[in-house]
């Protein structure tokens, strides 16, 4: 984002506009206890004023604090409490109970803040109208919760506990009890720090920087949260700020696994509900997103007439979604790239990969350490499917270039790594891949290719570089040992390499035979070398594909009969033996 825009969002105002709404705005915050009086407490614990929380993210038995957390925090105290207070307030039950928590807790919150207490302090909160009438001191409980907002600081360390106390907490306080009059300065701050923190983290089309995606679940659900509540406030964002929301309810719905977990935030998790989704929805008013909701996370059985981009890729983030289509367990990757590192996800019905993918070079036994920041050469998203090129400068004249592709309809993944040198010299591979938990490899006896599995056979894994059978000699192997598939391929007195894997997400096609080899390349009737350029030809059950990648300088090359001049193809085989056109790139 502009370095300009992201100054101004610094400021308290932040471009809103704060309505008042009839609330009793305080100097100090809000009143004292001498003020309140009977009546007032009763009032407050009117049951008709008990739900209006749980009306607004859905009346779920989980608490809305509790979407997409994250798996070490569910095994907490915390998330006991937090759970138990939202059931206090949907049934009206063990109030007093409750209130002695809430109290203990008040009384130790603000020594060594963390997440758990960030949570617990909005999950407070919640709950403070429903025990109303169980608290000495209600007035003051409120100005303690509504001081931990005051004392935040920055976002970039932990923008998730910034953004629960920041702002999630003071416009809770003041949506659930408006007769303590929040002041306007106090929401305006909140304002403020809500659009300083998706300004500074997202792009501007709802994809985070890479560096936080581990919470970019718990953000968006708190984000969603936070919104539901600034609508009903009646405040007024900025236009980047909803435009960036509108934006964010689209990424959501990519970023969701086949389990309802979000891409990148590890595996272990809470899933999002229905009422999450729902809540996300209200952040856009396209009426388009609404209706890929209900195929993509309601499961309705439906055509889309019109189909929105389902992938995308942020540079200025470093982090991408390449997504087959809109139907629920659709193929799915999910890479980062900033830090020198490539990390990556694969899915398709379950989650199948998940991890640090970086590829691994020697050169004339010499280990090359990434020396640059890697680079995005080529973005295509075109109706056969998504294409991302990512650039890894080795030093040395050693360049190596990742295509990872991503088939809609043919429903496979390719991801190739080439080697580019300015010198002849000998080559050492290595990339290892991490199986999701649950999934283990399963090799065939006689030839190379190897199953990725949890019950059931979900993917087809071919090593195109290496030869189909085992018993053909080969410097270099596909293995899985450990939780890990691991590639290794090498060359001789070569200025580059190519190692490639072919993944077939389709399960049951997976099950059918299958065959691959590397074919002849030619130009000017001669036979190239395979650091000059390499074209494989895959056939699985009665499927047919061709893949070619120039890895030299381009020049026109056929293989079996077919002319082309540009750096990398893929092309399917029809019935009558033509090549159909998938992807040209030069």
């Amino acid at each position: 984002m502009p370095s300009e825009d992201k100054e101004n969002a610094v400021e308290i105002d932040a471009g809103a506009t704060v309505v008042n709404s009839g609330r009793a705005i305080a100097d100090g915050g809000g009143k004292s206890a001498n003020t309140l009086g009977p009546k007032l407490i009763k009032k407050l614990a009117r049951p008709s004023g008990l739900s209006r929380l749980i009306q607004l993210t859905g009346d779920s038995t989980t608490s809305p604090l509790t979407w997409l957390m994250p798996e070490e925090l569910v095994e907490t105290e915390a998330h006991a409490a937090i759970q138990k207070w939202h059931t206090s307030v949907r049934k009206q039950k063990k109030t007093a109970t409750v209130a002695a928590e809430v109290e203990e807790f008040l009384s130790e919150v603000r020594t060594d803040l963390d997440i758990s207490k960030a949570l617990l302090a909005v999950a407070a909160a919640r709950t403070l109208r429903s025990i109303a009438t169980q608290l000495l001191d209600l007035s003051g409980r409120f100005e303690e919760l509504l001081a931990l907002a005051d004392g935040v600081t920055d976002f970039e360390h932990h923008p998730w506990m910034h953004q629960l106390l920041g702002v999630e907490l003071p416009l809770t306080l003041a949506f659930d009890l408006p007769e303590f009059g929040v002041s306007d300065q106090a929401i305006a701050r909140a304002v403020a720090r809500f659009e300083e923190c998706t300004g500074e983290l997202m792009d501007g089309d709802g994809l985070i920087d890479h560096r936080y995606l581990s919470v970019y679940g718990p953000l968006t659900a708190c984000w969603a949260r936070c919104h539901a509540l600034a609508v009903k406030l009646k405040l007024e964002f900025r236009e980047e700020t909803r435009v960036q929301l509108e934006w964010l309810a689209r990424t959501y719905m990519m970023m969701l696994r086949p389990d309802g977990t979000f891409g990148g935030s590890g595996y272990d998790s809470l899933p999002a509900p229905r009422e999450m989704t729902q809540t996300v929805l209200k952040m856009t008013p396209d009426k388009l997103d609404k209706k890929v909701a209900e195929v993509c996370c309601f499961g309705e059985k439906r055509k889309l007439r019109t189909e929105p981009h389902q992938s995308g890729l942020s540079e200025w983030a470093d982090t991408g979604i390449l997504q087959a289509n809109w139907k629920p367990g659709t193929g799915k990757c999910f890479l980062t790239f900033g830090n020198r590192k490539c990390w990556m996800e694969v899915c398709r019905e379950i989650n199948l990969l998940g991890g640090d993918c970086t590829p691994q070079v020697t050169f004339n036994d010499e280990t090359l350490s990434i020396a640059d920041n890697v680079e995005v050469v080529c973005w295509e998203q075109q109706d056969e499917g998504d294409l991302v090129e990512l650039s890894f400068s080795f030093g040395n004249g050693v360049q190596l270039e990742r295509q990872i592709y991503l088939a809609r309809d043919d429903d496979f993944l390719l991801i190739g790594d080439a080697i580019r040198s300015e010198e002849a010299g000998r080559f050492s591979y290595r990339c290892d891949y991490h199986l999701a938990p649950g999934v283990e490899g399963l090799p065939e006896t006689e030839t190379r290719e190897i199953y990725l599995k949890d019950k059931k056979i979900r993917s087809l894994v071919l090593p195109l570089g290496l030869p189909e059978w085992k018993a053909a000699r080969t410097a270099g192997s596909l293995t899985c040992r450990d939780g890990m598939l691991t590639l290794t391929q090498t060359a001789e007195n070569q200025t580059g390499l190519y190692a490639g894997l072919f993944f077939d997400l389709n399960r049951k096609r997976s099950h059918q035979p299958r065959t691959w080899r590397q074919l002849t390349v030619g130009e000017s009737l001669q036979k190239v070398r395979p650091d000059v350029a390499v074209a494989f030809r895959v056939r699985v059950g009665d499927d047919q594909w061709v893949m070619y990648r120039s890895l030299g300088e381009k020049a026109n090359r056929s293989f079996i009969g077919y002319n082309i001049y540009d750096g990398f193809f893929i092309g399917r085989f029809e019935e009558d033996g033509q090549i159909e056109r998938m992807i040209e790139v030069e």
